[in-house]
């Protein structure tokens, strides 16, 4: 498709975050990086209830789908040499398992009409390391991009 874009939006119990991203497109011998997010339409945005909302400033790195393209390729080819992992975006093996199994789980609740638990897929099954959440009391802090 010639034009990359998503937009996602969360409701929650502090308020509601909104992201545009925009990619640039792929023509063959532009010189143009595929997957780079475009500047003049991708944002985040955080309307805290009952406050003004405000937009965030957004990280940026160089490369493909917002510099994640050669951070991928360095953990997948580079295992001696691993980037920084400020936001604690790698995964092991079991939030691996654990992503593949919730869609399993939720194929296999539609075909028979009834929540699935994990567990009832796979017993004894440990559950992921997840980087710690931010409280209510906490502000939201982003760490520096790497370029």
């Amino acid at each position: 498709m010639p034009w990359k874009s998503y937009v996602i939006a969360f409701n929650g119990t502090r308020g509601r975050l909104e992201h545009d991203c925009r990619e640039t497109s792929y023509v063959s011998g532009d010189s143009s990086v595929p997957g780079a997010l475009r500047k003049d339409g991708t944002w985040i945005r955080i309307y805290p209830h009952w406050k003004t909302g405000y937009e965030v400033e957004l990280r940026q790195a160089e490369g493909g789908h917002g510099g994640a393209d050669p951070t991928m390729l360095q953990y997948i080819f580079d295992p001696d040499n691993q980037p920084e992992d400020p936001c604690l975006r790698a995964a092991d093996e079991r939030a691996g398992a654990w992503s593949i199994l919730t869609g399993v789980a939720a194929n296999r609740s539609i075909r028979e009409g009834r929540p699935i638990r994990i567990d009832e897929l796979v017993p004894d099954i440990d559950m992921p390391d997840y980087p710690p959440m931010p409280t209510p009391e906490e502000p939201l802090e982003m760490p520096e991009a790497n370029t």
